[in-house]
């Protein structure tokens, strides 16, 4: 059994409701291996689920991610992509390059500090599943010239 379908279960098991929609993107985001928007979801589903609209996706996609099943990131530019996150080896996050647009992953490990300055200073446990960190990549600083100013 695949471990997605494993967690499937499990949260059967625990009384969640999982309608075939809820599987089929779950099994869709988990097949893709990489970030997918709503309209990707909808795309590859359409001919599975002709009636299924973007807010059903939408409502799927954040019922999955209450879950732990799949994060969400904002990669700026209203471009919200989801990407299944239930292993934790899977777990990382990502530098933007705000001029070229290129994704850098991360290991999560680079928020370690920052959750344990929440939980020492603040008592909070931080939940940090998926995030986009933007800037300027190496390339495009080489680029640059000398008088240009940082993007605000």
């Amino acid at each position: 059994m695949s471990h997605h379908m494993q967690i499937a279960r499990q949260l059967k098991d625990e009384g969640y409701r999982l309608t075939p929609q809820r599987l089929a993107i779950l099994e869709v985001i988990k097949g893709a291996g990489c970030h997918m928007s709503m309209q990707d979801v909808l795309g590859v589903l359409a001919d599975q689920y002709p009636t299924m609209s973007l807010p059903t996706v939408y409502r799927n996609l954040q019922w999955l991610k209450a879950a732990g099943l799949v994060a969400e990131s904002d990669f700026g530019g209203d471009r919200h992509e989801y990407e299944y996150m239930a292993e934790p080896c899977r777990r990382h996050h990502h530098l933007v390059c705000l001029e070229c647009g290129e994704r850098l992953e991360i290991p999560d490990s680079v928020l370690d500090r920052l959750r344990a300055h929440f939980r020492e200073q603040y008592g909070y446990d931080p939940r940090m599943d998926h995030f986009a960190f933007f800037g300027i990549c190496p390339h495009c600083q080489k680029h640059r010239s000398p008088n240009e100013d940082e993007p605000e």
